[in-house]
């Protein structure tokens, strides 16, 4: 799992949580027929993507610490 931190043309901050998804065994056998493709993606977790919009970094990060999954993993 990992935290991505967003930053928009604004200069406004969000992140999200996510985790690798792998795929299964259907889906495998469609990449493998492609080049360059990895066995597993980074996706949102539990499909949560929409968090609050910070104006800087320090806001996010005071709220990123209060999240249950922070504290549970990091």
């Amino acid at each position: 799992m990992r935290y991505v931190v967003l930053k928009d043309e604004k200069e406004f901050f969000t992140y999200q949580l996510e985790a690798i998804y792998q795929y299964d065994e259907d889906e495998w056998k469609y990449i493998c027929s492609h080049d360059n493709v990895l066995p597993a993606m980074w996706e949102p977790f539990r499909g949560i993507v929409g968090k609050s919009v910070f104006e800087n970094i320090d806001e996010l990060l005071n709220e990123l610490k209060a999240e249950p999954e922070y504290t549970q993993y990091f």
